[in-house]
């Protein structure tokens, strides 16, 4: 909890780029930004390659029909063991 107290006071005020760097630092190597590329994702993926953010970014990419579906949720769910 103070942690989360500290990241508050350090991320109050600031604009987005400065409080990914802030986050990046807290938590270096675990933070993952996963888009879909919708406008939002667009802004902060954006935002972490202009300003060199080490902030990994991964696309979803959404899959369309059941058995595709079905495929993608076993070896998730294999991964995932």
């Amino acid at each position: 909890m103070k942690k989360l107290d500290n990241l508050r006071t350090q991320t109050n005020h600031k604009d987005i780029p400065e409080i990914l760097k802030i986050l990046s630092r807290e938590f270096p190597n675990k933070i993952l930004f996963t888009t879909s590329f919708g406008v939002e994702d667009q802004v902060i993926t954006d935002y972490i390659f202009k300003n060199d953010i080490p902030i990994r970014v991964v696309a979803i990419v959404w899959i369309v029909g059941l058995q595709a579906y079905e495929k993608t949720k076993t070896k998730t769910e294999h991964l995932c063991k």
